[in-house]
Order: C-alpha cells, then sequence, then structure tokens
C-alpha cells in the first residue's frame, strides 16, 4: 500500500459522523483521529470499535473501502453453476483462500462472505459495492444490564437444550453451562447478546 493511502476513519459520537485521517490510539479504549490536512487542534475522539483502515481499494462507485466496511458482490457458486450476488464484511488478519484446487494461506484484506466462503479483497473490487458498515448495528444496540442480559441467555439456553432438565443433575441447561464453564458461559452471553443486538453495561 501507498504510504499516501496509509489512512483510517473512525466514527465520532460528538459530531456523529465519520472522521477521515491518521490514527492515534493511546489504548484500545481510546482513539482519535487527526483529520487529513488538519492540525494538533483539529484531533477528533472516535469509538474504538468503529476504526477501519483503508485497503487502497475502491468499490465500483469509486468510494474508498475500509476494514469493516459491508460490500455487496458477485461470486460464482460452484453448487449452482451461476453466479450469485454475496454480501460480506472487509477484514485484514490471516486467512485461507480455498477458491481453487489447492488451499493457500493469505495475510492481508479479505471480504468474508455470508452465502459463499472468504475472498481476497482485489479478486471482486470491481463488482463490490459498499451497503453499510459493520459498527452501524452497535450505534443501535439496546443498553441492557449484566442480570437482565443472564435472564434472557438463560432461557433462550433452556429452550434450545430442554433435555438438559432430564438426568442426575437435574439443573438446567443454563446452571451446568456456568457450572462446567463458567468463562466460556461469559463468551457464549457476549456473542448472544451482539448478535441480538444487546449491548450489556
Amino acid at each position: 500500500m501507498e504510504k499516501e493511502n496509509f489512512k483510517f476513519k473512525g466514527f465520532s459520537d460528538k459530531e456523529n459522523k465519520w472522521v477521515y485521517g491518521s490514527l492515534v490510539c493511546q489504548s484500545n479504549y481510546d482513539c482519535k483521529i487527526l483529520p487529513e490536512n488538519g492540525t494538533l487542534s483539529d484531533i477528533v475522539d472516535v469509538i474504538p470499535e468503529s476504526v477501519g483502515m483503508f485497503t487502497g481499494y475502491y468499490d465500483k462507485n469509486g468510494n474508498e473501502i475500509y476494514t469493516g466496511d459491508i460490500l455487496k458482490f458477485e461470486v460464482y457458486d460452484e453448487r449452482t453453476e451461476k453466479n450469485i450476488t454475496d454480501k460480506g464484511i472487509v477484514e485484514f488478519n490471516e486467512y485461507d483462500d480455498s477458491e481453487g484446487f489447492y488451499d493457500y494461506k493469505h495475510y492481508g484484506f479479505y471480504i468474508s462472505g455470508e452465502k459463499s466462503s472468504i475472498h481476497t479483497l482485489p479478486d471482486y473490487v470491481r463488482n463490490a459495492e459498499i451497503i453499510g458498515n459493520n459498527f452501524e448495528k452497535y450505534k443501535d444496540m439496546k443498553q441492557i444490564t449484566q442480570k437482565e442480559a443472564e435472564k434472557m441467555f438463560d432461557n433462550y439456553l433452556n429452550d434450545v437444550y430442554p433435555d438438559y432438565y432430564i438426568g442426575q443433575s437435574g439443573y438446567p441447561a443454563s446452571e451446568i453451562f456456568k457450572k462446567v464453564d463458567p468463562i466460556a458461559y461469559e463468551l457464549a452471553l457476549k456473542e448472544w447478546a451482539s448478535e441480538q443486538n444487546f449491548e450489556i453495561v
């Protein structure tokens, strides 16, 4: 990536808009953006979870593509032997590319498709269109307490795994989960809450 393309974007709660420029992070909980052609007095606080890195690529409409952006794109589906429309989030990490005859390990920008597999970003930008950003779902999240989250999650577990009521323990699934692996329970709780558009406070 060219030096001039090395930039970021982040969402400012205060200004209620996306800010573009250089990233300044003192920790995972304190991130700021220095706007392009701005001075230190122009630096803006942004929500850490919203920060995205410019990929150096543009969608078919000429818009800059950042990590966290949601793209709509066409991909060949081997099952139907036709092109299908898919959507996915742009990410940057190590990934497997299994579209060809062999599996390869890569490190870079990729799209994680909903209907298809993981795709190398440069191969699909020509027909891709930005339709949103993964962070936008967090802006509309409903805040709930830890106690409320656990109650709803426990009800969900007990509905999905009713058979756990039967047996020597006599405990529902949620109680067994908490006792056997409390760390895994907390992780599963947070993942479930995010899927339900809840923010635990």
